[in-house]
């Protein structure tokens, strides 16, 4: 894991150099001393210096000194946040994730895990607020824009608990490879039994169809693009039409509709999925748009 030394001026972070591998022994003692020197100095100069704390080599995740911290340390508390909730402690998670917030702000991943730590203890007005942060520092990451669909449709009383259970077992078959099944089919059925108009019922619907019945199944998916979807399940149905197209042999028409996406969606971590349609083949290199420990534990995408 790659870090970086970070010192806080006027209240905003500067990186001063990337570094992969801590440093010992001789080497250690005398970036310590410049560090400390270069501090002070700032110091001088009005920078704003927090805690006093001595240089730990022995740990690159942990590098502090005066001023100086890695933009890592929040994975302390984030990774205690992660082993609480394997122990289905909530509470500890809660406060380890907000810990985790108050050293790294603009860190997406303790916001999404506290996002959906507060969804399972039926907190939805702070996993809203926790989704929608996560968003707006990483557009599209992971599956955080249809939590946020969830939660507002939650909160406005167009679903209940009993079809947001429905949805997230819908999630877990779709990425676990079973979304095209018999049972995926239900299931979207019973949602939008329940709730006629919820855009996400209307996806699976479609994706569970598009093996069996790829004429109902796109109906399904222009149904769900009319209801307002948000932008990652929009950019997942118009994907999946752009499949249906390719497998009716319609293979330009879909190649300009997943570049039409591309170009609209620019930047959108989701986006990562049209690569896969357009070069097959070609491994992507983006992380944040695969399950997370909670998705894994849990069946969320």
């Amino acid at each position: 894991m790659e870090s970086s030394l970070v010192i806080f001026l006027d209240n905003q972070d500067f990186e001063l150099f990337p570094h992969s591998r801590p440093y010992s022994g001789l080497l250690c003692s005398l970036l310590r001393t410049c560090f400390f020197v270069f501090a002070l100095t700032l110091q001088t100069a009005g920078a704003e210096i927090g805690r006093k704390v001595d240089f730990p080599c022995h740990n690159k995740d942990e590098w502090i000194v005066s001023g100086f911290v890695t933009s890592e340390i929040w994975h302390q508390y984030f990774d205690a946040g992660m082993r609480a909730g394997k122990l289905a402690d909530y509470d500890q998670a809660e406060s380890n994730f907000r810990a985790a917030i108050a050293m790294a702000s603009d860190e997406p991943y303790p916001h999404y895990e506290l996002g959906y730590t507060m969804l399972l203890k039926r907190e939805y007005e702070e996993a809203l607020a926790e989704f929608r942060a996560t968003d707006d520092l990483a557009r599209g990451f992971f599956q955080v824009q249809a939590e946020i669909y969830m939660c507002e449709q939650l909160l406005a009383g167009d679903i209940d608990e009993h079809v947001l259970s429905l949805l997230q077992r819908l999630q877990q078959m779709s990425e676990s490879g079973s979304g095209s099944g018999k049972q995926a089919e239900d299931v979207a059925r019973d949602v939008i039994r329940f709730s006629p108009n919820c855009a996400l019922g209307h996806l699976y619907l479609g994706k569970a169809l598009s093996r069996r019945d790829p004429i109902q199944a796109e109906a399904s998916l222009e149904r769900c693009l009319q209801l307002s979807p948000d932008e990652t399940t929009l950019i997942d149905a118009k994907s999946q039409i752009g499949l249906l197209w390719s497998n009716e042999g319609r293979s330009a028409d879909a190649r300009q509709l997943w570049r039409e996406l591309q170009d609209t969606y620019s930047g959108h971590l989701q986006l990562e999925r049209l690569e896969e349609f357009l070069n097959p083949g070609k491994q992507s290199g983006n992380k944040r748009s695969t399950p997370s420990f909670w998705q894994k534990l849990f069946g969320r995408t």
